[in-house]
């Protein structure tokens, strides 16, 4: 215990400073376990749910617009090294389920997303130079609960969604930051919403899930930026709405969460080989859980954290995913149980989760970080 109270410490002190070495030992105690520890860090400016959360080249955290007790405009910097919050200005026009994508030049682009009923085609790009925003051209369809996945090329792929009419869309557009400019990108097979996108390590994009109507699916399909067009892929096993999925150290992707056509939050997930082009079953969750975080970590576990449980609790359970032995296992009860929330690794190998809707139904200016650290936090593997 007290060469793990050391390494949590020296890991502390990385992220907030010297000072918090004697804040763990007081903090953490003889509560500290293998399955990882949480601590608050320093509360939002504004509470905020269904935002975004961006890592910039310069290790801080982006957190853009919301809603909290109303739709947000506002945007907020998180420092690592102060554990602190500062304004980072606002975007053009307040808005919640927008995607934020990080650009080869280090600018933050920000596209759609819902004011009140309206879905917006508007997007901003954030300057961290200068800490500004500035408009950039306005999508060819408005769309909220889209896909946004960063391609090799630099280019941007946005897909899916609820469009204009408030009713899922099947079209999908790339955005070039050197020209700001967006091109057609074909149309996908299924029109939904609350799709999950994930950039494979051959450079093509899987989409899968998402509902649409009161159905919830288990398609999925491929986008390839050589060829500009869509190709259904086998269907998963059980199908998501709004999971998580995460591409693993060894190339397949990993599906979690969600709840399936019963509404049932499913404990099932599953692994997609690319080579294969099939899905297979691996470990179960411990718990069922929607609009929860998925995070890869840095020994290859995935950490999950927090979301909505059945009968429309709210967790603040956590477990983490071995890739090798195929099993989920505790990973510690955060401060605060939360959903749409988000979930970022820091430089520092600490996990920073912002924000969400908490118990009572309220927005949360709350932050916190998970503690990991490699060979002593392995969220009960060794």
């Amino acid at each position: 215990m007290v060469r793990l109270l050391r390494l949590v410490g020296r890991q502390l002190a990385r992220a907030f400073g010297a000072g918090s070495y004697i804040f763990c030992v007081l903090l953490c105690g003889s509560s500290l376990a293998m399955a990882g520890t949480w601590i608050p860090a320093a509360p939002l400016t504004t509470a905020r749910l269904t935002h975004t959360a961006t890592l910039l080249g310069n290790g801080k955290v982006l957190v853009v617009a919301g809603y909290g007790s109303s739709w947000l405009a506002s945007a907020e910097l998180y420092d690592p090294a102060t554990n602190s919050w500062s304004s980072a200005g606002s975007i053009s026009s307040p808005r919640n389920a927008h995607t934020a994508t990080l650009l080869p030049n280090g600018k933050v682009l920000i596209a759609g997303g819902a004011l009140g009923t309206s879905n917006l085609a508007s997007a901003d790009v954030y300057d961290p130079a200068s800490n500004t925003w500035s408009p950039a051209a306005a999508m060819n369809a408005a769309r909220r609960g889209h896909t946004a996945t960063a391609l090799a090329d630099g280019k941007v792929l946005v897909a899916a969604g609820n469009g204009a009419a408030g009713t899922p869309i099947n079209s999908a557009e790339l955005y070039n930051p050197m020209s700001n400019s967006w091109s057609p990108a074909g149309n996908m097979v299924v029109a939904a919403v609350g799709r999950i996108d994930t950039l494979l390590a051959n450079g093509k994009v899987l989409v899968s899930g998402g509902y649409d109507s009161g159905s919830t699916f288990a398609h999925a399909e491929i986008y390839d930026p050589a060829s500009n067009t869509w190709t259904s892929t086998v269907d998963m096993g059980t199908s998501r709405e709004t999971g998580t999925n995460i591409l693993l150290g060894n190339g397949k992707v990993l599906a979690a969460g969600g709840p399936g056509q019963s509404g049932i939050k499913s404990i099932s997930t599953e692994l997609y080989d690319p080579m294969l082009g099939t899905w297979a079953p691996t470990g179960a969750l411990s718990t069922g859980r929607w609009l929860n975080t998925s995070t890869l970590l840095p020994d290859g576990s995935v950490l999950a954290a927090g979301g909505e449980g059945n009968n429309a609790t709210y967790l603040a359970s956590a477990e983490a995913y071995n890739a090798g032995s195929a099993t989920w296992a505790p990973a510690g009860v955060l401060v605060k149980a939360r959903k749409w929330h988000t979930a970022t690794l820091l430089n520092n190998a600490t996990v920073l989760v912002v924000g969400g809707y908490g118990p009572g139904a309220v927005a949360l200016n709350s932050a916190e970080i998970y503690l990991w650290h490699d060979g002593i936090f392995r969220n009960g593997f060794d």
